[in-house]
Protein backbone atom coordinates (compact mmCIF):
# COMPACT_ATOMS: atom_id res chain seq x y z
CA UNK A 1 0.00 0.00 0.00
CA UNK A 2 1.53 3.61 -1.15
CA UNK A 3 1.62 5.70 2.13
CA UNK A 4 -0.65 8.68 1.95
CA UNK A 5 0.24 11.99 0.83
CA UNK A 6 -1.13 15.40 1.90
CA UNK A 7 -1.44 18.30 -0.65
CA UNK A 8 1.20 21.39 1.51
CA UNK A 9 -1.02 23.79 2.89
CA UNK A 10 -0.46 27.15 1.65
CA UNK A 11 1.86 29.49 3.55
CA UNK A 12 1.14 32.72 4.96
CA UNK A 13 2.20 35.00 2.19
CA UNK A 14 0.45 32.47 -0.25
CA UNK A 15 -3.02 33.07 1.21
CA UNK A 16 -2.25 37.04 1.74
CA UNK A 17 -1.28 36.74 -2.08
CA UNK A 18 -4.99 35.31 -2.80
CA UNK A 19 -6.31 37.89 -0.55
CA UNK A 20 -4.62 40.77 -2.08
CA UNK A 21 -5.78 39.72 -5.53
CA UNK A 22 -9.05 40.55 -4.96
CA UNK A 23 -8.12 43.28 -2.58
CA UNK A 24 -8.47 47.20 -3.74
CA UNK A 25 -7.36 50.15 -2.22
CA UNK A 26 -9.38 53.28 -2.52
CA UNK A 27 -7.61 56.50 -1.55
CA UNK A 28 -11.09 58.45 0.29
CA UNK A 29 -11.09 61.87 -1.00
CA UNK A 30 -14.93 62.82 -1.75
CA UNK A 31 -17.39 63.56 0.64
CA UNK A 32 -19.57 60.48 0.53
CA UNK A 33 -16.83 58.04 0.49
CA UNK A 34 -15.41 60.05 3.73
CA UNK A 35 -19.16 59.65 5.15
CA UNK A 36 -19.09 56.11 4.25
CA UNK A 37 -16.09 55.24 6.21
CA UNK A 38 -16.74 57.54 9.15
CA UNK A 39 -20.15 54.99 9.67
CA UNK A 40 -17.89 52.02 8.87
CA UNK A 41 -15.64 53.29 11.90
CA UNK A 42 -18.31 54.12 14.46
CA UNK A 43 -19.33 50.63 14.03
CA UNK A 44 -16.03 49.30 14.59
CA UNK A 45 -15.49 50.86 17.96
CA UNK A 46 -18.96 51.51 18.93
CA UNK A 47 -18.72 47.38 19.04
CA UNK A 48 -16.01 47.59 20.70
CA UNK A 49 -17.40 50.28 23.68
CA UNK A 50 -14.29 52.37 22.86
CA UNK A 51 -15.67 55.40 22.14
CA UNK A 52 -19.57 57.47 23.20
CA UNK A 53 -22.47 56.51 21.33
CA UNK A 54 -23.58 59.39 19.11
CA UNK A 55 -27.01 60.74 17.61
CA UNK A 56 -25.43 60.53 14.10
CA UNK A 57 -23.55 57.30 14.18
CA UNK A 58 -20.28 58.98 12.77
CA UNK A 59 -16.93 58.79 13.82
CA UNK A 60 -14.66 61.64 12.42
CA UNK A 61 -12.20 64.23 14.25
CA UNK A 62 -10.20 66.90 13.17
CA UNK A 63 -7.56 65.22 12.29
CA UNK A 64 -9.16 63.69 9.23
CA UNK A 65 -8.65 66.44 6.55
CA UNK A 66 -4.70 66.91 7.49
CA UNK A 67 -2.59 67.99 4.62
CA UNK A 68 -0.48 65.31 5.80
CA UNK A 69 -3.26 62.48 6.05
CA UNK A 70 -4.58 60.12 3.93
CA UNK A 71 -7.43 58.18 4.51
CA UNK A 72 -8.13 54.68 3.11
CA UNK A 73 -10.87 52.39 2.26
CA UNK A 74 -10.51 48.38 1.89
CA UNK A 75 -12.87 46.25 -0.29
CA UNK A 76 -12.49 42.68 -1.10
CA UNK A 77 -14.65 41.12 -3.83
CA UNK A 78 -16.11 44.90 -4.29
CA UNK A 79 -17.39 44.94 -0.25
CA UNK A 80 -16.39 47.54 2.03
CA UNK A 81 -14.17 45.33 4.70
CA UNK A 82 -11.78 48.11 5.96
CA UNK A 83 -10.57 51.27 6.91
CA UNK A 84 -7.20 53.47 7.91
CA UNK A 85 -5.90 56.59 8.72
CA UNK A 86 -1.84 57.24 7.43
CA UNK A 87 -0.46 60.38 8.73
CA UNK A 88 2.93 60.90 7.11
CA UNK A 89 4.57 63.35 10.01
CA UNK A 90 8.01 65.35 9.39
CA UNK A 91 10.02 68.17 11.30
CA UNK A 92 7.95 70.41 8.60
CA UNK A 93 4.64 69.06 9.04
CA UNK A 94 4.05 67.56 12.76
CA UNK A 95 0.53 67.14 13.03
CA UNK A 96 -0.71 63.77 14.07
CA UNK A 97 -2.46 61.78 16.96
CA UNK A 98 0.56 60.03 18.40
CA UNK A 99 2.75 63.25 18.20
CA UNK A 100 -0.07 65.10 20.10
CA UNK A 101 -0.49 62.17 22.84
CA UNK A 102 3.23 61.19 22.95
CA UNK A 103 4.74 64.16 22.22
CA UNK A 104 7.48 63.68 24.77
CA UNK A 105 8.93 60.51 23.13
CA UNK A 106 8.23 61.43 19.51
CA UNK A 107 9.15 65.38 19.84
CA UNK A 108 12.93 65.06 20.02
CA UNK A 109 13.22 62.77 17.51
CA UNK A 110 11.25 65.18 14.71
CA UNK A 111 13.96 67.79 16.63
CA UNK A 112 16.47 65.37 15.19
CA UNK A 113 14.46 65.28 11.56
CA UNK A 114 13.09 61.76 12.57
CA UNK A 115 10.25 61.51 10.08
CA UNK A 116 7.14 58.99 11.27
CA UNK A 117 4.13 56.91 9.13
CA UNK A 118 1.40 57.53 12.12
CA UNK A 119 -1.66 54.98 11.47
CA UNK A 120 -4.61 54.90 13.13
CA UNK A 121 -8.54 54.86 12.84
CA UNK A 122 -7.73 51.20 11.87
CA UNK A 123 -11.07 49.29 11.38
CA UNK A 124 -12.62 45.87 9.92
CA UNK A 125 -16.30 45.50 9.00
CA UNK A 126 -17.19 42.16 10.52
CA UNK A 127 -19.55 41.29 8.04
CA UNK A 128 -16.81 40.49 5.71
CA UNK A 129 -16.47 37.05 5.84
CA UNK A 130 -14.21 35.71 2.81
CA UNK A 131 -10.35 36.32 4.06
CA UNK A 132 -11.78 37.82 7.65
CA UNK A 133 -8.50 35.98 9.34
CA UNK A 134 -6.24 37.97 6.73
CA UNK A 135 -7.77 41.38 6.11
CA UNK A 136 -5.68 43.06 9.14
CA UNK A 137 -2.61 42.43 7.19
CA UNK A 138 -4.24 43.44 3.97
CA UNK A 139 -5.43 46.64 5.90
CA UNK A 140 -1.89 47.49 7.20
CA UNK A 141 0.23 46.71 3.93
CA UNK A 142 -0.92 50.32 3.30
CA UNK A 143 0.84 51.51 6.11
CA UNK A 144 4.27 49.90 4.89
CA UNK A 145 3.29 51.43 1.31
CA UNK A 146 3.32 54.85 2.56
CA UNK A 147 6.58 54.07 4.43
CA UNK A 148 8.45 53.24 1.27
CA UNK A 149 6.95 55.60 -0.44
CA UNK A 150 7.92 58.34 1.85
CA UNK A 151 11.16 56.93 2.83
CA UNK A 152 10.32 57.49 6.45
CA UNK A 153 12.47 56.81 9.32
CA UNK A 154 9.99 55.21 11.42
CA UNK A 155 6.45 53.17 11.76
CA UNK A 156 4.59 53.62 15.15
CA UNK A 157 1.30 51.90 16.26
CA UNK A 158 -1.01 53.17 19.06
CA UNK A 159 -2.92 50.30 20.19
CA UNK A 160 -4.38 48.69 22.97
CA UNK A 161 -2.50 46.73 25.61
CA UNK A 162 -4.20 44.00 24.51
CA UNK A 163 -3.28 44.16 20.61
CA UNK A 164 0.24 44.89 21.32
CA UNK A 165 1.57 41.19 20.91
CA UNK A 166 0.44 41.35 17.53
CA UNK A 167 2.47 44.18 16.07
CA UNK A 168 5.78 43.03 18.41
CA UNK A 169 5.53 39.54 16.46
CA UNK A 170 4.41 40.36 13.28
CA UNK A 171 5.58 43.69 12.57
CA UNK A 172 8.63 43.36 15.43
CA UNK A 173 7.29 46.84 16.66
CA UNK A 174 8.38 47.49 19.90
CA UNK A 175 7.02 49.42 23.02
CA UNK A 176 7.76 53.23 23.43
CA UNK A 177 4.98 53.77 26.18
CA UNK A 178 2.91 52.65 28.75
CA UNK A 179 -1.02 52.93 27.52
CA UNK A 180 -2.64 56.41 27.73
CA UNK A 181 -5.54 58.48 27.15
CA UNK A 182 -5.61 59.20 23.13
CA UNK A 183 -8.22 61.17 21.41
CA UNK A 184 -11.54 60.75 21.06
CA UNK A 185 -11.48 57.39 22.59
CA UNK A 186 -12.32 55.82 26.21
CA UNK A 187 -9.39 53.48 26.30
CA UNK A 188 -6.51 54.04 27.04
CA UNK A 189 -3.42 53.12 23.73
CA UNK A 190 -0.12 52.40 23.83
CA UNK A 191 2.64 53.44 21.47
CA UNK A 192 4.95 51.17 19.79
CA UNK A 193 7.75 51.83 17.19
CA UNK A 194 10.46 50.86 14.80
CA UNK A 195 12.59 51.74 12.50
CA UNK A 196 11.71 51.40 9.18
CA UNK A 197 14.81 49.91 8.23
CA UNK A 198 14.90 46.89 10.54
CA UNK A 199 10.77 46.79 9.68
CA UNK A 200 11.92 46.19 6.08
CA UNK A 201 14.64 43.59 6.55
CA UNK A 202 11.83 41.47 9.17
CA UNK A 203 8.97 41.67 7.61
CA UNK A 204 9.55 42.19 3.88
CA UNK A 205 11.81 39.33 4.27
CA UNK A 206 9.79 36.70 5.54
CA UNK A 207 6.65 38.36 3.79
CA UNK A 208 7.69 39.05 0.50
CA UNK A 209 3.95 40.15 -0.45
CA UNK A 210 4.30 43.10 1.77
CA UNK A 211 6.55 44.74 -0.61
CA UNK A 212 4.67 46.83 -3.39
CA UNK A 213 5.83 48.85 -6.69
CA UNK A 214 6.39 52.19 -7.11
CA UNK A 215 2.91 52.22 -9.41
CA UNK A 216 0.93 51.37 -6.83
CA UNK A 217 2.24 53.62 -4.77
CA UNK A 218 1.90 56.58 -7.09
CA UNK A 219 -1.81 55.64 -7.26
CA UNK A 220 -2.33 55.75 -3.85
CA UNK A 221 -0.34 58.90 -2.53
CA UNK A 222 0.29 61.33 -5.07
CA UNK A 223 -2.60 64.30 -5.39
CA UNK A 224 -4.89 63.53 -7.29
CA UNK A 225 -4.83 66.30 -10.30
CA UNK A 226 -1.22 64.81 -10.57
CA UNK A 227 -1.80 60.98 -10.99
CA UNK A 228 -1.14 59.81 -14.46
CA UNK A 229 -3.86 57.80 -16.07
CA UNK A 230 -1.24 55.84 -18.05
CA UNK A 231 0.02 53.38 -14.75
CA UNK A 232 0.11 49.94 -15.62
CA UNK A 233 -2.91 47.71 -14.04
CA UNK A 234 -2.93 46.93 -10.45
CA UNK A 235 -4.66 44.15 -8.99
CA UNK A 236 -4.72 45.48 -5.43
CA UNK A 237 -5.35 49.33 -6.51
CA UNK A 238 -8.58 50.66 -8.05
CA UNK A 239 -9.85 54.48 -7.54
CA UNK A 240 -13.61 53.26 -8.21
CA UNK A 241 -15.54 55.35 -5.48
CA UNK A 242 -16.96 53.40 -2.70
CA UNK A 243 -21.01 52.66 -2.37
CA UNK A 244 -22.10 53.53 0.79
CA UNK A 245 -24.43 50.57 0.41
CA UNK A 246 -21.70 48.47 0.76
CA UNK A 247 -21.36 48.75 4.65
CA UNK A 248 -24.43 46.62 4.84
Amino acid sequence: MQPRTHAPRDTFDEKLDGILQRTQYHRVETDADRETIYRLRYDAYWREKTIWERADARFTDDYDKDENAFVFGVTIDGALAGSIRLHVVSPLCRRGPAVDTYGDILGPLLDGGETFVDPSRFVTNPLVRPGAKLLPFAVTRLACMAAEHFATDWMLATVRLEHAAFYRRFCSLKPLTAPRTYPCLMKPLMLLGERNEDIRESVFTRYPVFSSTLAERLALFEAADERSSSLEARPVNDNRSIRGEEIA
